[in-house]
């Protein structure tokens, strides 16, 4: 029994698949990042552009986002440290 060989895809073929790919994530970057909003026939590059862009102002406002969690959560286990310990000073007062 003779093994049958798939014929091998032409290059120009993976290749027109490869570019359709292309299209569609960038066409899905166009959509999904606001500078790009009610823009339809944007240039490949600038929605790239736009894309970077956008992803760096994200990761910078997450940066300062968790800086201002980092800073609650300390100043707010400082004020609870400091809750019980008045709580302890009042027992002590009512107790004597």
């Amino acid at each position: 029994m003779a093994l049958r060989v798939r014929p091998k895809t032409p290059h120009s073929v993976t290749e027109k698949i490869r570019r359709e790919k292309i299209k569609l994530y960038i066409e899905k970057l166009r959509q999904l990042v606001p500078a790009n909003c009610g823009q339809s026939n944007l240039q490949q590059l600038y929605v790239l552009e736009n894309a970077v862009e956008y992803l760096i102002w994200a990761n910078n406002e997450l940066e300062k986002r968790a800086i201002i969690i980092s800073e609650f959560q300390r100043m707010s286990s400082g004020l609870l440290v400091e809750a019980r310990r008045r709580s302890c000073a009042d027992i002590e007062n009512l107790l004597n």
